[in-house]
């Protein structure tokens, strides 16, 4: 399985440790920071979300500046990627209901 963090503050850090004691699961890191690779075996670092989503990721937890969660949810849905959503959701309801369309279809 692979799965795609979208942000690398302390929360999406802790969400690479954990699943890190997974076996098997692959990494895909989407950040703005230059970071160290905390496993160059099993994480791949993006600055990019398009470069991310090449790696064709099946979960994605977004974990970045929440005034972006729904954006990048949208984004991400479209590609039929699984999400998990830090909270809260949003800092606005604009563009909630078109995600929640999205995520029906």
């Amino acid at each position: 399985m692979k799965v795609i963090i979208i942000g690398y503050g302390s929360i999406g850090n802790r969400h690479v440790t954990n699943l890190l004691t997974i076996p098997k699961i692959q990494i895909i890191i989407y950040t703005k920071q230059k970071i160290k690779n905390p496993s160059p075996t099993r994480v791949k670092i993006f600055n990019s979300i398009s470069d991310g989503l090449k790696e064709k990721p099946d979960v994605a937890i977004i974990s970045n500046e929440t005034s972006f969660h729904v954006s990048v949810a949208i984004k991400l849905a479209k590609e039929g990627i699984d999400l998990f959503i830090e909270k809260p959701l949003s800092n606005s309801l604009k563009e909630t209901n078109e995600l929640c369309l999205i995520i029906k279809k």
